[in-house]
């Protein structure tokens, strides 16, 4: 693939990219899964998950830098043929199709609740998703710099906050720990683990990078920050509402930000500053998502103008982001993309990957 100089991504801007690329709709409410799943040793298996899906990352990063300038639908047709490559590709569509709209419905559910409580839903998602969508033409180096300006913002924010609500903590909330057998702690690290989902796209990004000198490293540097945040969220969550408080609380992170006091009353809703901000993480994911199916589609079908196929899924995202009626329903959707974006990455981590060696591709 030849990628014009003016869209490389600076190994920085890499770094910046994959934590915002991860960090999404399923910061808000993975307290609240973890403590279901797994109780006060919550915390461990989002480390457990984190860990399992830093892996898979590394095997997702060799399988790429062996066809560092080709893409996926590219490479994939030489490791399992043709139509199996042609087939793998449009499911890796359908993948991105499917976090695309979860993110979209996700962002117009809590903007509904938090910011704007009189806007209709559908509203409040088609003019979010027709931003993405004109986000998502701009190309990588434009997304990736947007990440590099907003990444930081979100940590910031997150210390700062941090840093306010830590005195009211109490741990011993996360009392008593390894208490759980072995058994529910696996299945709670296969549930929580979902929240890493995005790491494929390593597999799209790597025609994208400027210098792929250390560029595990560097994945492993931008994962490790996602699960340092993911796991801190959680015990701060845990630490301040408490084990059987957070089961019943949908979006924990920001119950806990709305108890804050800001001195001077500088801020008087502070869980507005962070919903903004976590949008914009959200909205880097949504971008990525449009834009690597449409280049995916792009290079299937042999249509290379990616402005008309991306102005050609707003209808349908709109549609299927509609479609859960309430938000037991939209978290069903949760689910749903990320098993299947979780099998995706297993025959992509170790099934392919696993071909090419044996094959010495």
């Amino acid at each position: 693939m030849n990628v014009n100089e003016n869209d490389k991504i600076s190994p920085r801007q890499y770094i910046y990219l994959f934590p915002s690329i991860t960090i999404a709709a399923g910061i808000l409410h993975a307290p609240r899964v973890a403590a279901e799943a797994a109780g006060t040793d919550s915390w461990l298996v989002m480390l457990a998950g984190g860990l399992l899906f830093l892996f898979l990352t590394y095997l997702l990063n060799k399988l790429a830098l062996l066809f560092p300038e080709e893409t996926f639908v590219t490479f994939s047709q030489k490791i399992v043929g043709k139509w199996l490559g042609i087939i793998l590709s449009i499911l890796f569509v359908f993948d991105f199709f499917l976090v695309s709209l979860y993110e979209v419905r996700i962002v117009g559910l809590v903007s509904n609740v938090y910011l704007l409580d009189r806007t209709p839903l559908d509203a409040v998602i088609l003019v979010y998703l027709c931003i993405t969508i004109i986000g998502s033409r701009g190309g990588i180096e434009v997304i990736a710099r947007t990440c590099q300006l907003l990444f930081p913002l979100l940590i910031l924010i997150t210390v700062l906050m941090s840093a306010l609500i830590f005195p009211k903590l109490d741990f011993r909330n996360l009392l008593p720990i390894l208490h759980t057998p072995w058994q529910t702690l696996s299945k709670a690290t296969f549930t929580t683990s979902f929240f890493y989902i995005g790491s494929e796209m390593v597999l799209f990004l790597m025609p994208y990078l400027a210098k792929r000198k250390n560029t595990i490293k560097k994945s492993a540097i931008g994962f490790s920050i996602i699960i340092a945040l993911y796991i801190w969220i959680t015990i701060s969550s845990i630490s301040f509402l408490g084990i059987s408080n957070i089961k019943n609380t949908l979006w924990p992170g920001i119950e806990v930000i709305k108890t804050l006091d800001i001195p001077g009353t500088i801020i008087e809703r502070p869980e507005s500053l962070f919903i903004s901000i976590w949008i914009s993480t959200v909205f880097a994911t949504s971008i990525l998502c449009n834009y690597f199916a449409a280049q995916i589609t792009s290079s299937i079908t042999g249509f290379r103008e990616l402005k008309p196929i991306l102005i050609f899924f707003i209808p349908f995202i709109f549609f299927f982001a509609l479609l859960p009626n309430n938000t037991e329903d939209v978290f069903k959707l949760a689910n749903l993309a990320g098993t299947f974006a979780f099998i995706l990455i297993i025959i992509a981590a170790i099934v392919l990957l696993g071909i090419a060696k044996i094959r010495k591709i």
